[in-house]
């Protein structure tokens, strides 16, 4: 903070320097999210295995599933394969 000070003679904050690029671009989340309307019965593993046969891209289960999330699409299941 002191040398932007020092520098610039302000402290407002600075904007923000970027970070990873996300691994499923529009393309695979459209495909994810017409998968998840034609099986709705779908675990996150297998609609993670379903991108990886279909768009060739390797993600793990999490990211599938904040994927699904940014959808508004839940995946939480009871036990015994209810649906929540």
């Amino acid at each position: 903070m002191l040398r932007q000070h020092r520098e610039t003679g302000d402290l407002s904050p600075r904007p923000h320097g970027g970070g990873h690029t996300p691994r499923l671009s529009a393309k695979h989340l459209k495909l994810l999210s017409a998968e998840v309307a034609r099986r709705p019965d779908k675990t996150v593993e297998a609609l993670r295995e379903h991108l990886h046969e279909q768009a060739r891209v390797s993600v793990s289960a999490p990211t599938v599933s904040r994927a699904l999330s940014r959808l508004d699409l839940s995946r939480k299941k009871k036990h015994g394969g209810q649906r929540a």
